[in-house]
């Protein structure tokens, strides 16, 4: 998925990993970064809503994600519903902690995941679940309040309605224009370019259809390049291609779509 704050990002002295197609456990854990489980933070989000039971064997769920090398202190948890996860940010605020990651996905029910860390920005506010609706109402009255998407999600319900779930944070001094939008791939790929850099990527499928998502912003240190429509031996190619050109990834998502998995990557280096 990615680093929900990319101004402490240094490319330079940090590893940058990512994997799509990755089996998730059953269980929900929470974890922290000194439990043996990894020694990595990571950041990641489930694959998409097709990539539930219905879709592949053994009753599999999939995530796609990055992994971010650093010293920061995360918990995460997985598997619950959108109401365990807005209680659980609001436990972990009182206790300096701020939410990083939201994703949704479809496995017999909706479901999500959370990621938070210590010491993110402190004026954080996080979207769980909305429908359409209320993610368009919402979305005007944030903007008021001074504040960016910083990462958006979609998926689609067992109805094949949106879920949109978000994480916006205080527009910084530096910060003088930012867009978030979803749709069809041609779409997605005029917004391609606007700003400088890309913070989210999402695709998922409607029917028969793929729907992309993104968040971008004007970055002071940073720009990215955003590959999706790729099948994954295409996809890998053209990865290998930007870590040759001094590029690491910052956001990833998958869904299974046409009987193969569909994949969309966001990659930066500084500018």
């Amino acid at each position: 998925m990615r680093n929900a704050d990319a101004q402490k990002t240094q490319a330079a002295s940090q590893t940058r990993r990512s994997k799509i197609g990755t089996k998730s456990s059953s269980e929900s854990p929470s974890h922290t970064s000194d439990e043996p489980f990894h020694k990595q933070r990571y950041v990641f989000r489930p694959a998409g809503a097709t990539f539930s039971d219905r879709c592949l064997q053994n009753g599999s769920v999939f995530v796609s994600l990055v992994c971010f090398r650093d010293a920061q202190p995360w918990q995460i948890l997985s598997g619950v519903s959108s109401q365990e996860i807005l209680s659980k940010s609001k436990e972990l605020k009182a206790e300096g902690w701020s939410p990083t990651e939201v994703a949704g996905y479809h496995d017999k029910s909706d479901k999500y995941i959370g990621v938070w860390k210590k010491g993110a920005p402190s004026l954080v506010y996080i979207d769980v679940g909305l429908s359409k609706t209320q993610h368009d109402a919402n979305f005007q009255k944030l903007m008021n309040l001074n504040l960016y998407m910083h990462q958006q999600h979609v998926f689609f319900d067992a109805n094949n309605q949106y879920r949109f779930s978000n994480i916006w944070y205080r527009k910084p001094s530096s910060t003088t224009k930012w867009g978030s939008w979803y749709g069809g791939v041609d779409n997605h790929k005029s917004k391609q370019g606007i700003h400088p850099f890309q913070s989210d990527t999402t695709v998922a499928t409607q029917g028969s259809s793929l729907v992309y998502s993104g968040s971008w912003v004007d970055h002071p240190l940073y720009i990215s390049l955003e590959l999706i429509d790729l099948d994954l031996v295409e996809h890998q190619s053209k990865a290998n291609q930007l870590m040759n050109l001094g590029y690491r990834p910052f956001a990833v998502d998958a869904c299974f779509a046409k009987n193969e998995i569909q994949s969309s990557s966001v990659w930066y280096r500084p500018k």
